[in-house]
């Protein structure tokens, strides 16, 4: 590797480093792989989770895209996406507090608590 090379490659590694931390300082991705995978889907699987996804979406369109479901998801609590374990349990605390307070819809004849069903809409937006 010749050095104009070698300084091309580490200019373009700098860039990705920054674009990449500026991304997320403007969009706290919050694990949004995480976020985006309930648990509801090694049950009923990936096509009928986007199905109920797509179900929330129609209902609720002016609150469907990533941004605001990611948000109404996290709750303003930007601690739950420190890293995937502490994402998923707080995801499994919001959802069993979901039930608990009786947040739940019915949605596509199944009963699912609010954090399950913004999860299946970003799912369903995430990996349509």
């Amino acid at each position: 590797m010749d050095r104009r090379h070698f300084i091309a490659c580490a200019a373009a590694g700098a860039l990705g480093l920054g674009l990449s931390g500026a991304a997320w300082e403007t969009a706290p991705s919050a694990n949004l792989q995480t976020l985006a995978r309930p648990a509801l889907l090694d049950m009923l699987g990936e096509r009928r989770v986007r199905d109920l996804g797509m179900g929330y979406r129609a209902m609720y369109p002016a609150a469907c895209d990533a941004d605001t479901l990611r948000a109404a998801i996290l709750d303003s609590d930007r601690s739950a996406a420190a890293d995937a374990p502490t994402t998923r349990a707080y995801l499994n605390a919001r959802i069993q507090g979901d039930f608990a307070a009786g947040r739940t819809m019915l949605l596509k004849g199944w009963v699912l608590s609010i954090t399950e069903a913004r999860q299946c809409a970003l799912f369903s937006l995430v990996y349509p």
